[in-house]
């Protein structure tokens, strides 16, 4: 985790978890548009984490900004609900206090899973980013990256 100054000593960096898989058969948008976004985090001090399932890495170090997203490998379930509870535990026991943001690209996840979140939720926010509008999802915020989307849905 990054270490930072603040007028009264040490201060840690506050840190970004996105939960996104990517590869053959679910392709590089969710990725894609999750790394986007983590560069804009990054040039402002977070420090970013992608956990998630055939993200590749060789892109991740394709220069300096990449090369300081942090990869997990997290193998997806058959569940969701198992899934979601092993992401939290994860999230639980790697992040603690410094975890400030949680965003979801994932359209694996239903209401049930978003709520599991909202246990950890209580004091980091989480955000989803969902460019269909028809999922039911309990988020402290929604993110549509698409310029043309309607609001109606949401």
């Amino acid at each position: 985790m990054g270490i930072g100054f603040n007028k009264r000593g040490l201060l840690s960096a506050p840190v970004a978890v996105f939960r996104v898989d990517a590869g053959t058969g679910i392709g590089m948008g969710h990725f894609m548009r999750c790394r986007t976004l983590a560069f804009t985090m990054l040039k402002r001090g977070w420090v970013v984490y992608f956990v998630g399932h055939g993200l590749p890495e060789e892109l991740m170090n394709f220069n300096t900004v990449n090369s300081i997203i942090n990869f997990i490998e997290f193998k997806p379930r058959q569940d969701t609900m198992q899934e979601s509870k092993h992401f939290l535990g994860l999230i639980r026991s790697r992040f603690g206090r410094d975890l400030r943001f949680i965003i979801i690209d994932s359209y694996r996840f239903d209401r049930d899973d978003y709520a599991l979140l909202q246990m950890f939720g209580n004091r980091v926010p989480v955000a989803v980013i969902n460019d269909l509008g028809e999922q039911d999802t309990p988020a402290q915020v929604v993110i549509n990256p698409n310029p043309l989307f309607s609001p109606e849905p949401y």
